[in-house]
């Protein structure tokens, strides 16, 4: 992937200066930093042999995942990311328009997007690539600044009939609607091909949940977004100066949860 996009950056408009206005090889915001990490085997937080969190943000496994990812994130010669654009008066107004505009990139992550449904110039779905050939599965990340969340108010009557019911009709909609969806939405609208329909599945069939990046405990995962403004692999001394902070936090979770706060 980073060998394709560093090929195909070119200065469209001929004024010697890359900007929104060009070809660029990778196009997406700082976030896509964190995905192409999870997706290649990062890993904040894994469980250990009693079923409880451990960090694991600073193996030496993840120093090599961010090396391969920060040739890509890091290269301001080949990726355009939201947070580095500059002389545009809203960067994800922009963003969005590069998005849906052909010949404007070869790889974006984010959101299938509808706009994309008139797009003039032909795409296909990939998943978030591994680290290497030998990595046994892909791996997908749930969007952990989007996702919706539900509550039940203090004021609530029956506060664990009303969790039941949530629960309920949280199973009904995974089971019921969520296929549909897939089927005649995702699948039939939104993709150009058959390959790309087998892309959305192997992406739906590995999502992960890190429980590290999830409860971000020191801000653990903005560590590795934030990396998107430099142009290197910062995590070891990132990590030494949040590392405290960290595993306390983390520590005070377990405690809530065994407490049943």
């Amino acid at each position: 992937m980073a060998e394709s996009a560093e090929l195909v950056k070119s200065d469209l408009n001929g004024d010697g200066e890359y900007d929104s206005n060009d070809l660029w090889g990778l196009l997406g915001e700082n976030y896509v930093t964190w995905t192409m990490a999870l997706g290649a085997g990062f890993r904040c937080a894994e469980k250990d042999a009693d079923d409880l969190p451990a960090i694991t943000f600073n193996s030496e496994s993840n120093f090599n995942v961010m090396d391969k990812v920060m040739r890509l994130a890091g290269n301001r010669d080949t990726a355009l990311f939201a947070q580095r654009m500059t002389g545009v008066d809203d960067v994800w107004a922009t963003l969005g328009q590069l998005s849906n505009m052909s010949g404007r990139w070869l790889f974006r992550i984010g959101a299938l997007g509808n706009a994309l449904r008139e797009m003039e110039d032909d795409y296909g779905v990939l998943p978030s690539p591994k680290y290497d050939e030998s990595q046994h599965r892909y791996y997908h990340d749930a969007s952990l600044g989007n996702s919706p969340a539900s509550a039940v108010p203090i004021s609530a009557a029956d506060a664990e009939l009303s969790a039941f019911v949530m629960e309920a009709m949280s199973c009904e909609s995974f089971i019921r609607v969520l296929p549909i969806f897939y089927q005649n939405y995702l699948e039939t609208k939104l993709v150009r091909d058959e390959d790309s329909v087998e892309m959305i599945r192997i992406v739906h069939n590995s999502l992960y949940y890190d429980v590290g990046a999830l409860y971000n405990w020191g801000d653990m995962r903005m560590i590795i977004e934030n990396m998107a403004n430099g142009s290197e692999n910062t995590l070891a001394t990132k990590y030494v100066s949040i590392a405290k902070v960290v595993q306390k936090q983390m520590e005070k979770t377990v405690k809530k949860i065994m407490e049943g706060e």
